[in-house]
């Protein structure tokens, strides 16, 4: 059989979140590689299989992000040329926000190689079920912060809003801390929409299931008491309530 690359999520919740699917890829590859946050989950893939190897050391403090996926989409396919099948780990869903696995698939395909991606639960899905929401009741909308930002992105205020990366907006490197100017320019933006006094809530799910997510919630001309992380994701409700559902 000719080597293949699958793309697998580990979720968020460390080792919870991995379903069945992503932990038979694991175990089967040659080569793993993996881009995740949090270490025990790094020591964990480590366990599942002994040829698992951190993405992380292509990042560096002045590097431009698009060069260091370049490195990381060099290095996937290195394996596959060498005749290995190849899994790589992505946290989270790796298909959200996750532009060198989107590449390194595509590039394979055009290679002849067989790629495939498995979903993984993402931080939206836990915010849909930490926060109680159903996307279905309003809609949708969700936009990474910076495109929104800079791109002034039309939007339906009727619909819930979700924007991903609020706390590095703006940033094109690996990120050391949060950019809480274009935080606050955000907010401003949202203010001629939704009007000042509208609540807005900051989230970051929890990566161990014995502690509880960050929710943080405010007006957003009182948004400046918010205390941001690299991870933080925001969630602005409808302006107007959304009518309720009929039952079936």
């Amino acid at each position: 059989m000719s080597p293949s690359l699958a793309i697998v999520g580990s979720g968020i919740q460390s080792g919870r979140d991995l379903t069945n699917g992503a932990r038979d890829e694991i175990r089967r590859a040659d080569k793993v590689l993996y881009l995740v946050t949090e270490p025990v989950t790094a020591m964990w893939l480590r366990k599942l299989n002994p040829t698992a190897e951190s993405l992380h050391v292509f990042y560096s403090i002045e590097k431009p992000r698009r060069e260091t996926y370049e490195e990381m989409i060099e290095h996937i396919l290195s394996f596959l040329h060498a005749g290995l099948n190849v899994c790589v780990v992505s946290y989270g869903h790796p298909g959200v926000f996750a532009d060198p696995m989107h590449e390194a698939m595509k590039r394979a395909r055009i290679k002849k190689f067989a790629a495939f991606m498995l979903p993984g639960i993402s931080a939206v899905d836990w915010l849909y079920a930490d926060l109680g929401l159903d996307p279905a009741t309003s809609g949708c909308q969700i936009f990474d912060a910076t495109d929104f930002l800079e791109q002034q992105r039309k939007h339906d205020t009727r619909s819930m809003l979700i924007l991903l990366q609020v706390g590095i907006i703006g940033v094109k490197t690996f990120p050391r801390e949060c950019n809480v100017k274009r935080f606050r320019a955000l907010t401003k933006y949202l203010s001629r929409h939704y009007g000042a006094q509208h609540e807005i809530v900051i989230y970051e799910a929890s990566q161990y299931s014995i502690a509880d997510p960050i929710v943080q919630r405010a007006a957003l001309n009182a948004a400046s008491l918010i205390t941001l992380s690299l991870g933080s994701t925001m969630y602005v409700p409808p302006k107007v309530r959304p009518k309720t559902r009929r039952k079936l």
